[in-house]
């Protein structure tokens, strides 16, 4: 019995992959069936495993990212940290007050962040308390106000479940309630990632303070991350690298040029998409098409924050779009059934609408999941798939 799937010419999940490759296959063609995907990014990142450790893995190589026991090939624009000396809270670059650190002798303390070849790295510094409700934040003569729509993480332990409060925003860990703004991502061995994003200028100070905490209590910290931009990034800094300085990661660029996927005219394009991020309002850019600024035919999806979803067509000259009305959304099953100069659109199991762009597009190659340039914000892909041209009936069932 065939199905959908039977109608792919490439599908794509986050199954193979080794430095600068990232590997799809094709299910029509047994006697070849691997394609293979160049990945570009000219610097190190991480990704979280299935255990919730961070681990970094070397230049070029794809990122498989685990949420909710589900795995995605994740991908980052590029990004710096603006804080100079993430781990390294002993530093003068850091006020306290009532609180100290202990440095447990120079050897620091487990970490959920994990090396390239998957040792956990003793880069957690225990903070304790001295008096109620202490604070750690960068000294009152580093001003990061200048660091606008700004997004921030901490990754803490915290001891006995106790409160705290990132830049004004209170995060209950004993009653797991976190103020609006705050998404709390659970990693290994007790840690959390803290994670504020889309913050106003005013509010930039990096600040954590117990707000019930008391004299003696303790907690750890493993990483501290700025960035100016409005959605959270992965994990920048090595913790095994020296400190003092701001950090770039580069943007992931994945792309597939192939003889088969050019010229294409009649074909379905799939996406399983998660954002890992809180706004459903942000920007995201997903494209088909020439990654080259000679010849920029394309056909992909946009979206900028508080608009809907745009199905565009760019050529060497101009851009034209329509939009599909959802313009919330978070994780989504998305598919485009181009038949020559038409573009059907259903999400999520739904018809949504029907544009009429033209392709302009005769030697349109394949190229996919870049994420560079304007591109600002992360997204992870679960399943990507090229397609004959399929039915409406075929739409609706594979985007459930």
């Amino acid at each position: 019995m065939s199905t959908i799937t039977d109608k792919a010419t490439l599908i794509l999940k986050p199954v193979a992959r080794k430095a600068g490759y990232l590997y799809g296959y094709n299910p029509k063609d047994p006697s070849n069936p691997v394609i293979p995907f160049t990945v570009a990014r000219n610097s190190a990142a991480s990704e979280i495993d299935s255990e919730g450790f961070i681990r970094f893995v070397p230049a070029n190589m794809p990122t498989f990212t685990w949420e909710n026991k589900e795995v995605s090939i994740s991908t980052n624009s590029q990004s710096i940290n603006k804080i100079l000396y993430p781990f390294d809270y002993g530093n003068s670059y850091w006020y306290k007050y009532g609180a100290t650190i202990d440095d447990n002798g120079g050897v620091y303390y487990p970490s959920p962040i994990k090396d390239s070849s998957g040792n956990i790295i003793n880069c957690a510094r225990k903070l304790v308390a001295t008096v109620a409700n202490p604070t750690i934040q960068l000294g009152t003569g580093i001003d990061m106000t200048t660091v606008t729509n700004s997004a921030k993480f901490y990754i803490i332990k915290p001891i006995n479940e106790k409160q705290y409060t990132l830049n004004g925003i209170a995060i209950n860990f004993d009653t797991e309630t976190y103020g609006t703004g705050i998404k709390v991502e659970g990693l290994a061995d007790g840690f959390y990632k803290l994670i504020l994003e889309e913050s106003s200028s005013s509010s930039d100070k990096v600040a954590l303070i117990g707000t019930s905490v008391s004299g003696g209590d303790v907690c750890y910290l493993a990483g501290v991350q700025l960035e100016a931009q409005v959605a959270a990034t992965s994990l920048i800094n090595n913790p095994l690298n020296a400190e003092g300085a701001e950090v770039t990661r580069l943007g992931d660029k994945i792309s597939c040029n192939i003889s088969q996927f050019t010229s294409l005219r009649k074909f379905t394009l799939f996406y399983s998409i998660y954002l890992p991020y809180n706004s459903s309002g942000s920007s995201i850019n997903i494209g088909i098409g020439l990654d080259t600024a000679s010849s920029p035919d394309s056909l992909g999806i946009y979206k900028r924050a508080g608009s809907n979803i745009k199905i565009f067509v760019t050529d060497a000259t101009t851009t034209t779009y329509f939009e599909v009305p959802d313009s919330n959304f978070k994780e989504f099953k998305i598919a485009i059934v181009n038949d020559e100069d038409t573009q059907k659109v259903f999400m999520n199991g739904e018809y949504k609408t029907t544009g009429n762009l033209g392709t302009d597009a005769t030697n349109l190659i394949y190229s996919v999941l870049k994420n560079g340039g304007n591109i600002k914000y992360p997204y992870n892909i679960k399943d990507h798939q090229l397609l004959e041209l399929l039915t409406d009936e075929e739409a609706i069932e594979l985007t459930k």
